[in-house]
Formats: structure tokens, C-alpha cells, sequence
């Protein structure tokens, strides 16, 4: 999780850009909890960009990111701009949630995204920037959710032929009255 969880600091912002509400802690970090329980996370200070690194830790087939955001006004103030790992994941955060409203949001990332960060070592980089945008929002945490890949699995077909196959080698191997080879029938020695 990159910030906290701590309900914008404990404060909801006003509608008075620069509020800070971050502890000590969050406002030395540098892996994007800076930019959290602050009002006017996209313009200076702190930053008008940040990045956030997530190192997964395994091969994923499915992520989700999720954020609890105050004040998001992409259609009145416009656009975000957000990169995950070089691939635009603006969508991710296009929504009118209207001045002063608190909202949690949640999305999955593409199989574009996905493959990304499986290429990566499994690590999500996720950029967020204000580029055009005059929104003064204020983000509070964001995580990421989702399922490791798993080693493939045979299907039920595959197995059931295997079987058959097993069935069709024992039936084909000669057989005595008792139903079993001597050593000498095998050519073996003793």
C-alpha cells in the first residue's frame, strides 16, 4: 500500500488548495506516499507528477488498483494523466466525483498492463501526472489486488487420455498362465 489508510490524515480537506495533512513520515517518503493526505496532490508542492513502485513479487494474471480519492473533477477541471509501466492507464482515473465528495475507486489493469509487469520482474510502476488538468485532488492511499499466475494445470481430456493410453500399453504386454513373466521369458539373467 503506498500511503495509508488514515482517512486523508485524519481531515478531510476544504476546498483551499495546499492542505497538508501528511505526517513526517509520509511527507519524507519517496515511493509516492508523499503525495498522499494532501490537497493538491498533482500541483506544487510537492510535485506535479509522482511515481509509485509495486513490487508484486510473483508473475500475476490478474491486478486491480485500488484508491480512495477527495475532490476527482476529471470532466470539470480535466484529465490525469496516468502511465502504468509506460502503458497509459488514464481511464483508471476518469471520473466526476464532484467537489468535496470522498470516493473509493477500483479498476484492473489491461492484459497489456499485466504483461508489462510480468516482463518487469513483477513490479507496477504507476505514474500519475496533472498534465492539462486543474484539479486539485487529494488521494489518501492506493493498493493494488490481485491473483498470481499459476503453473498449468493438465485438462481433464488430457488426463483421461493419458489413462487410455496406460490401458492400451498393459493390454499389449504379453502374458503367462499366472499373468506373470518369468526372468528367463524376459531374457533376463539371474
Amino acid at each position: 500500500m503506498i500511503g495509508d489508510a488514515d482517512g486523508f490524515g485524519g481531515a478531510f480537506p476544504d476546498v483551499t488548495r495546499g492542505q497538508d495533512h501528511r505526517r513526517a513520515a509520509e511527507a519524507a517518503a519517496t515511493d509516492g506516499s508523499q503525495q498522499t493526505d494532501f490537497y493538491g496532490a498533482l500541483f506544487r508542492p510537492p510535485s506535479d507528477s509522482f511515481t509509485m513502485v509495486f513490487n508484486i513479487g510473483a508473475p500475476v494474471s490478474h491486478l486491480s488498483l485500488d484508491y480512495r480519492s477527495f475532490g476527482l473533477q476529471v470532466n470539470t477541471f480535466g484529465p490525469i494523466s496516468a502511465t502504468a509501466n509506460g502503458i497509459d492507464v488514464s481511464g483508471l482515473f476518469s471520473y466526476e466525483d464532484g467537489i468535496m465528495t470522498d470516493a473509493t475507486h477500483s479498476g484492473a489493469f489491461s492484459a497489456a498492463v499485466i504483461d508489462a509487469i510480468n516482463a518487469s520482474g513483477n513490479t507496477l510502476s504507476l505514474t500519475l501526472a496533472r498534465g492539462t488538468s486543474q484539479d486539485a485532488i487529494a488521494f489518501d492511499y492506493f493498493s493494488v489486488t490481485g491473483a498470481t499466475a499459476s503453473a498449468a494445470v493438465p485438462e481433464p481430456t488430457t488426463l483421461a487420455l493419458s489413462g487410455l493410453a496406460m490401458v492400451a500399453l498393459l493390454k499389449g504386454m504379453p502374458a503367462t498362465r499366472e499373468g506373470v513373466l518369468s526372468a528367463a521369458e524376459l531374457g533376463l539373467r539371474s
